[in-house]
């Protein structure tokens, strides 16, 4: 909790105390972790999170964590190994699940992508990530008009979704909706000025729109 209000040191003082209790307490180390990734100490979060997994190698929490660590850093082969590993460790794992679909989409391994995301659907109808997800792996195979269908879902419910704003506007650029695409990244930009694959794509757009001064 201090952690989220931005009272760091505190929080790091209470992590502390509690490993010194116990110095392989599994929420503590990740703790420590999320605070050395406030203090921007990708060494410290890597150490804590790998204390973590080794002393308790039972502990799905722990091993998610150091899979999303490890996934930020590209590092996607040992992710997916964690991600199986969680699995393992409690077949309900709903954010393991949606994680290595995002890998696998990313390796353009869409089966597997969707068997997983089947799986989290079921065990979470409605679920955000899940349903973003499955609208980017839509996409990912040109089923332009499935993302589409998706993407109004989720927006419908949380239409400040910035993901799903932006995956919008690429889905209506590709069916050709120039118009409805200018709509979404117009949005988005506000948002998120300084996204360069949002950048680009709106100039594609503008240029489809007859805006050639917008788009330079």
């Amino acid at each position: 909790a201090l952690l989220a209000l931005g009272k760091f040191q505190e929080a790091k003082e209470m992590f502390e105390q509690v490993l010194r209790d116990n110095s392989s307490q599994a929420d503590a180390l990740i703790g420590m972790a999320r605070y050395s990734l406030t203090q921007n100490n990708l060494d410290d979060a890597m150490r804590f999170a790998d204390d973590a997994v080794t002393r308790n190698p039972q502990n799905s929490d722990a091993a998610l964590f150091k899979g999303d660590l490890l996934r930020a850093q590209g590092k996607t082969d040992e992710a997916l190994m964690l991600y199986g590993k969680v699995i393992s460790l409690q077949s309900d794992a709903v954010a393991a699940y949606i994680n290595r679909a995002v890998i696998l989409i990313g390796n353009k391994k869409f089966e597997p992508a969707q068997a997983d995301l089947q799986t989290a659907l079921k065990l979470s109808p409605g679920n955000l990530a899940a349903s973003y997800t499955q609208a980017l792996l839509d996409f990912s195979q040109n089923k332009h008009k499935a993302a589409s269908e998706m993407l109004q879902q989720i927006l419908g419910a949380a239409p400040s979704h910035m993901p799903s704003v932006l995956l919008m506007g690429a889905t209506q650029f590709a069916l050709e909706s120039y118009s409805q695409a200018q709509q979404q990244l117009e949005y988005y930009l506000k948002t998120i000025p300084n996204n360069l694959y949002a950048i680009k794509l709106m100039a594609s757009i503008q240029l489809k729109n007859n805006q050639a001064k917008q788009a330079v």
